[in-house]
């Protein structure tokens, strides 16, 4: 059970990401997105109409016509609102991990253990944990998938904390040089 629970640095991360989240436009974005899909299908709709003259077919064939291209709108809302969603968590991952080195290291931790949680509950849910989460620790999908995989999300955090070291290292090496050479500097 410790190993689920998150330390201060995970929860700062978690408490961050979810401000950086609700600071968006992602809502209003996701609304005027579909706002504009759903007249855009309903316009192109409306031109094959009229250049296949439709009202000319039988009623059945006009009723499988209209909900094959209502199905597309569907589908096209769903993508769209989708896209926004995904765009929004990766802002709020990069808005995050400029923060610093702590909220790095708070997101590697959060999502190792989210999907460790997620791994726990594919093995004690059975036959459904098993069709809900992938042996990774991911939420699987019937379609495409709304939200980034938990992998991914940690992989970007693991990529930048590791170039973050990398940096800070580089950093300590030139600042150690300058000591050395303003030492050895004959006055």
């Amino acid at each position: 059970m410790a190993g689920i629970i998150y330390s201060d640095k995970a929860r700062k991360f978690a408490i961050a990401r979810e401000v950086v989240g609700v600071d968006s436009y992602h809502v209003i974005t996701k609304f005027f997105a579909v706002g504009l899909v759903i007249p855009s299908v309903s316009s192109l709709l409306a031109r094959l109409d009229d250049r296949i003259q439709l009202y000319r077919y039988p009623l059945r064939m006009r009723v499988a016509w209209f909900s094959a291209w209502s199905v597309v709108a569907v589908l096209a809302v769903a993508a769209t609102w989708d896209a926004v969603c995904r765009y929004y968590e990766s802002d709020a991952d990069r808005t995050v991990a400029a923060m610093g080195v702590e909220y790095l290291e708070g997101g590697v931790e959060y999502y190792a253990k989210r999907l460790l949680m997620n791994r726990a509950l594919r093995e004690l849910l059975g036959k459904e944990g098993r069709d809900t989460y992938s042996e990774a620790g991911d939420v699987r999908y019937l379609l495409w998938e709304p939200r980034l995989p938990l992998t991914q999300q940690r992989a970007f955090f693991e990529k930048k904390l590791a170039a973050a070291r990398s940096a800070q290292v580089v950093a300590e090496v030139k600042q150690n040089e300058n000591e050395d050479s303003r030492e050895a500097k004959p006055v």
